[in-house]
């Protein structure tokens, strides 16, 4: 069993190297030409940068391209040998410019140039350009307009420092503004969010200013609605206060429409129907002659107006039985 595991193991590794070299060969094919010499001259004389290779003992060799050079082409009568190209280097083929400034380079007039919508970074290689606030792989992609670059943070290109945002166009920082600063354009207030410029920043309409003056605040329209400072509720809704992370009013009062208002008992003076509201009475007491009483129909306050469904109806019933006895 083992000898024959070892057999099996001895004709893969022969099948392996035999691969290995196939590749080896076509590496060496691909790097050299199809041009026959006898003398290294015989290639020089069709492209810089070669050799006459394997010509040993007067064998007819292959012209084949001198290390650091690539073959850029070849046909039956010529070749072309050449080397990588920095940029701003002459060059006759893109692929001499892209050995060293990546795809995104090429030979533009003879020289090496990044392609439309790339840009050369400080380590000499071509980056495609990305906007800021924009999806970024490193830092070459941040190009700005000045010529210098931004961090590619997270996968975005944003601005070295805290207190800059990128411009209009994202292809700039310009410095950024707090609240209450002079500005001369929504974008420097945009570092804090739901600010805008009015000469300086300022919270937007429908947002209010928090107690520490560095944030905006959603304001509320209507009661119930969440809020963290009082400044949220009273802004649109005259006289509540924020309790329990919820807008509301004041103790003795109730909320009609956007305002608080007072919340008025029987006998209580009012000035108009919407105090008259006390829990024990709802619906049954209006502001008349300038106190809350019960409504037309209703029993008087002594027996409380929530009373006089009950007690006319026990009156009636009581009344109705006593006839049924006496016959009537």
């Amino acid at each position: 069993m083992i000898r024959k595991l070892c057999e099996i193991f001895v004709i893969f590794t022969v099948i392996a190297s035999g691969i290995g070299q196939e590749e080896q060969q076509l590496l060496e094919q691909s790097l050299v030409s199809y041009s026959q010499c006898r003398v290294d001259g015989d290639c020089t004389k069709k492209s810089n940068n070669s050799f006459c290779y394997n010509n040993d003992a007067g064998v007819i060799g292959i012209c084949k391209c001198l290390e650091g050079y690539d073959l850029i082409s070849r046909n039956k009568t010529s070749f072309s040998c050449l080397g990588p190209a920095k940029y701003g280097e002459t060059c006759e083929n893109n692929r001499q410019c892209q050995l060293t400034l990546t795809e995104n380079a090429e030979c533009s007039s003879g020289v090496c140039r990044c392609k439309t919508g790339n840009h050369l970074f400080s380590d000499g290689r071509c980056y495609v350009s990305v906007l800021l606030d924009e999806f970024c792989r490193s830092d070459g992609n941040c190009w700005m307009s000045d010529g210098s670059f931004a961090n590619c943070v997270s996968g975005r290109c944003t601005c070295k420092f805290d207190r800059q945002v990128s411009s209009e166009d994202k292809l700039g920082c310009i410095d950024a503004r707090g609240l209450g600063e002079r500005c001369d354009n929504d974008r420097q207030c945009s570092k804090v969010p739901n600010a805008v410029c009015r000469v300086d920043c300022k919270c937007n309409t429908r947002y209010t200013l928090s107690r520490d003056q560095k944030r905006c605040l959603e304001a509320a329209t209507e009661f119930g609605d969440m809020c963290e400072e009082n400044d949220q509720c009273s802004a649109f809704l005259k006289g509540s206060i924020c309790k329990n992370r919820t807008c509301t009013c004041e103790v003795g009062q109730h909320g009609v429409g956007t305002r608080c208002i007072r919340t008025l008992s029987i006998a209580e003076s009012c000035t108009k129907d919407e105090e008259c509201v006390s829990p024990r009475h709802a619906g049954l007491i209006s502001c008349e002659s300038g106190y809350c009483k019960c409504a037309p129909g209703v029993v008087n306050e002594s027996i409380g107006c929530d009373s006089c469904v009950f007690y006319c109806n026990f009156t009636l019933l009581l009344v109705s039985l006593v006839c049924i006895f006496l016959g009537l």
